[in-house]
């Protein structure tokens, strides 16, 4: 979702402007007259097809707060996005693309349509997650299928535990049809915590649901893992990727 100060849909010509100065490499993206009408955009490339919809009214502020509480890279947040008024729903499909493809695909859209409207941010429901919009662009402009932009796609949440261990775990995993990541009461400072988790999550997106429950995967020399298949620490029902030092 792109937050925006007042509710209207950018033009496609400045999308698809937008979308070849910042993605020249990335193929034509085109309009789909057909199906574009009133707050309805819609728009395609040779793979994939986009529907840019306006929601004349804000994004549920349930839904905000969270995400902007825990935006520590943008301390702005949520004074900025308080002030939206309206916003773009954008969706994407395909018959041809896998996940990452698509997500990559969306992610340029997303950039483009942000470029081109009264845009105060960009909200990522899945993954709990919100982006200036500044700086969504540049992390989108430099994605590629080998160097994914996981700190738009995926939420790394660390918390602190009584007995000095830190917890990590992942939002967003899920949209791109994989378990979530989840390091309970980890030996581990902070910042080596999130490399791990976010080339653990790499791993995955390269080489699909790999991590057998029971088995070992090993960071470093001195450093192993093992993966278990459990009950998420935050939601009992749904199944999640363990690892646990050993």
């Amino acid at each position: 979702m792109v937050a925006l100060s007042e509710s209207r849909l950018p033009t496609p010509e400045s999308v698809c402007s937008a979308y070849v100065k910042s993605f020249p490499s990335a193929g034509k993206l085109s309009v789909d007259a057909a199906a574009t009408d009133g707050d309805l955009l819609t728009l395609r490339t040779p793979t994939c097809s986009f529907a840019i919809a306006l929601v004349r009214g804000a994004i549920p502020a349930s839904e905000l707060s969270g995400p902007c509480a825990a935006a520590w890279y943008w301390p702005e947040a949520a004074d900025t996005l308080k002030q939206h008024r309206g916003h773009l729903l954008i969706t994407a499909s395909s018959s041809s693309s896998d996940a990452i493809e698509l997500m990559l695909a969306l992610t340029r859209v997303v950039a483009s349509v942000a470029q081109s409207a009264p845009a105060l941010g960009i909200f990522l429901a899945g993954a709990k997650q919100v982006h200036k919009v500044e700086d969504f662009v540049s992390e989108a402009e430099g994605a590629t299928r080998e160097l994914l932009p996981l700190y738009l796609w995926i939420r790394f949440t660390l918390s602190e535990q009584g007995d000095g261990t830190t917890t990590l775990y992942t939002t967003g995993l899920a949209d791109l049809e994989l378990m979530e990541v989840e390091f309970p009461r980890a030996q581990l400072d902070p910042q080596t915590l999130m490399d791990r988790a976010f080339n653990i999550a790499h791993y995955l997106l390269d080489h699909g649901a790999v991590l057998e429950n029971g088995h070992t995967i090993g960071i470093s020399a001195d450093e192993k893992f093992k993966v278990v298949h459990a009950p998420s620490l935050n939601d009992p029902e749904r199944l999640v990727y363990q690892l646990k030092q050993s």
